[in-house]
């Protein structure tokens, strides 16, 4: 989990698969020469993850996004926006 200065929020009752990445920032790497280990942090912004969700396997969770109360997230997904209260789905590749 990478989550430098912001929360990530977990409900009651979430149910994890192995594998899970939650990605709550990123970097700024625009200057060209300058080494990963210099650069400052990017745009963080929080993960909010509602009660009673099932996350599959291997789903990654990217910055700013909100899963409502009991959603299920297919194994292999990549979440990059909101994900409404109940909804299933699996993204594919």
């Amino acid at each position: 989990m990478s989550a430098s200065g912001v929360a990530v929020r977990i409900g009651d009752n979430t149910v994890v698969g192995p594998g899970l990445y939650i990605f709550a920032g990123d970097h700024e790497y625009q200057t060209p020469g300058v080494g990963f280990r210099e650069i400052h942090e990017g745009n963080n912004a929080g993960v909010t993850i509602g009660r009673n969700v099932w996350i599959g396997a291997r789903v990654t969770i990217l910055k700013g996004v909100t899963i409502g109360d009991a959603a299920v997230i297919g194994a292999g997904s990549v979440v990059t926006a909101r994900f409404a209260s109940a909804a299933r789905r699996v993204w594919s590749h």
